[in-house]
């Protein structure tokens, strides 16, 4: 496996001149995707709404959009621990087209998709009247404010309140990510990588895009460097889509899928209570904290 990974070479990076005049990469648009009897262009209106409408006989609605900024990945690439998660979920409507920092929001966002930020949340940077600025400390407690018990559920409910106003994202991840802070006492040290890059309200037959390609490399790379892997979704369609990631020693799943805490309680190998498990194979918790 290491010597087919030694091989490899490393893709371009499709997700460069991400802008609101093109919210798809460009090797995904127009890519043929075929359902049935029927051929539909990925990122075509007809698309859209077949995948929406069809969603209609389902209790969960897809909500497929092209409105926000794709965010196939996030976090620092140089991270111990890579977290494999499903998709981005709904747009957060203040960072969606027509959105009043939408011109701040891009900058931002582009930053990400090249690696040049490493946190998600813009731990390093803050969004104000004037532009974009370097202000860590004031961000930081921007969010430790918004974070702190009554104010969360106050800030979900009046966003414009808060300035800098974080991207939705950074409120799912502070969620996901309480015991853990708790914990080791800091924010953690992880990379997310979304299996479908854009975003929806719930999952669906996600279809085969060009720019996997890309995160696939990342997540073979992180193999080949041994870096701890979270499947935090999905497992079979990962294991689908990248060779070798079933036999990978190296990784760990949640015991609770349906509400992905990034905690050390919530985090298991396959079959934990089975002897199927070798030793050499289990982490312990304080194994896991040392990672993050």
């Amino acid at each position: 496996m290491t010597n087919n990974l030694l091989m490899l070479t490393k893709p371009n990076n499709p997700w460069e001149g991400i802008n609101w005049d093109h919210t798809i990469a460009s090797c995904d648009l127009n890519c043929r995707i075929q359902i049935d009897k029927e051929t539909f262009y990925f990122g075509s209106e007809d698309y859209v709404k077949f995948i929406n409408r069809n969603d209609e006989k389902s209790a969960a609605k897809v909500g497929l959009s092209f409105d926000c900024l794709p965010e196939p990945f996030s976090g620092d690439i140089n991270s111990e621990v890579y977290c494999l998660n499903m998709n981005p979920g709904a747009p957060d409507r203040d960072f969606t087209r027509g959105a009043d920092h939408i011109g701040d929001y891009v900058h931002q966002a582009q930053e990400i998709l090249m690696h040049n930020l490493k946190n998600h949340y813009f731990d390093d940077m803050v969004v104000d009247g004037d532009g974009i600025r370097k202000n860590p400390e004031k961000y930081r407690e921007c969010l430790n404010n918004i974070f702190s018990g009554k104010n969360l559920k106050e800030y979900k409910n009046n966003r414009a309140a808060f300035s800098p106003r974080p991207h939705d994202g950074a409120v799912w991840q502070r969620e996901m990510w309480g015991p853990m802070m708790k914990a080791i006492g800091r924010m953690p040290n992880v990379f997310y990588i979304e299996y479908f890059p854009y975003h929806s309200t719930g999952g669906f037959d996600f279809p085969d895009l060009p720019s996997y390609k890309y995160s696939n490399w990342l997540v073979k790379k992180a193999m080949q460097d041994h870096k701890l892997i979270i499947i935090m979704r999905k497992e079979e369609l990962w294991y689908k889509r990248i060779e070798g990631l079933k036999d990978y020693e190296n990784k760990l799943f949640l015991r609770n899928k349906r509400r992905v805490w990034l905690s050390p309680g919530n985090l298991c190998h396959a079959g934990e209570n089975s002897r199927e498990i070798p030793e050499w194979a289990r982490l312990t918790t304080e194994d896991i904290l040392k990672k993050m």
